[in-house]
C-alpha cells in the first residue's frame, strides 16, 4: 500500500511539473506549483491532526474532497490567468510620413515619425499604403497600434493600420515611444 501511495504522489508531482514546464509564463507556473504544495501540505496537516485524535489514518474518507479542492484551485487559477493574459488593445497616434528610398532610388516604403514624440518612428513598406501616400501626400496620418498585455504588463506591440489601411504584415518595426505605449497599455 505504501508503494502505491508513493507512486500516487510522485505521479501527481510529475503532472504538476509538466504543467509548469509547458507554460509560457515566467513566474505564474511557480505560483501554481506553490499553491498545489501549500494545499497538499495543508491536507497532510489536517490528516495528521485527525490521526492524533482518532488514531486512524483517514485519507480514504477525505480523498475525494482533497481532489475536488485541487481541481477547483487549478481551474480558478487558470481562469484568472486566461482573463488577464493576452489582453489586446488598440491605440491611435498621429504620425508624419516620410518616404524611405534605397540607395538605388527605389522606394523601400515609408518611415512614420510620431508627431508628439520626437525621435520615435515606425517603418512600413506596403504597396497599398505607398500608393495611398504617394497619391494623397498627407502631412499627418493616423497610425493604429495594437498592444498585448500579460497580467497588466506590456508584452508586445505592432502597427495594425495607417489611415485605415491594414499594414501589420508590412510593418518592420522602429523606435516607438516606449513610455507612452506602456502608459497607454496600463490605463484602461
Amino acid at each position: 500500500m505504501r508503494a502505491f501511495t508513493f507512486f500516487y504522489w510522485s505521479f501527481l508531482a510529475f503532472v504538476i511539473g509538466l504543467l509548469v514546464y509547458a507554460s509560457v509564463f515566467s513566474l505564474v507556473p511557480l505560483l501554481v506549483l506553490l499553491g498545489g504544495i501549500v494545499t497538499t501540505l495543508g491536507y497532510a496537516a489536517f490528516l495528521a491532526i485527525r490521526f492524533k485524535r482518532s488514531g486512524t489514518w483517514e485519507h480514504g474518507r477525505f480523498r475525494l474532497r482533497f481532489h475536488a479542492i485541487l481541481v477547483l484551485y487549478i481551474a480558478a487559477f487558470w481562469i484568472v490567468v486566461s482573463l488577464f493574459t493576452n489582453v489586446r488593445e488598440q491605440h491611435e497616434f498621429w504620425a508624419r510620413p516620410e518616404r524611405e528610398a534605397a540607395s538605388d532610388g527605389r522606394v523601400r516604403g515609408y518611415v512614420l515619425h510620431y508627431v508628439d514624440f520626437p525621435g520615435s518612428y515606425e517603418r512600413v513598406n506596403s504597396t497599398t499604403l505607398n500608393r495611398h501616400l504617394d497619391d494623397t501626400r498627407p502631412s499627418r496620418v493616423r497610425m493604429t497600434i495594437e498592444t498585448t498585455r500579460d497580467l497588466g504588463r506590456l508584452r508586445a506591440y505592432s502597427v495594425e493600420s495607417v489611415d485605415g489601411i491594414r499594414v501589420n504584415d508590412a510593418w518592420s518595426g522602429g523606435s516607438p515611444p516606449w513610455d507612452e505605449i506602456r502608459n497607454r497599455a496600463a490605463t484602461p
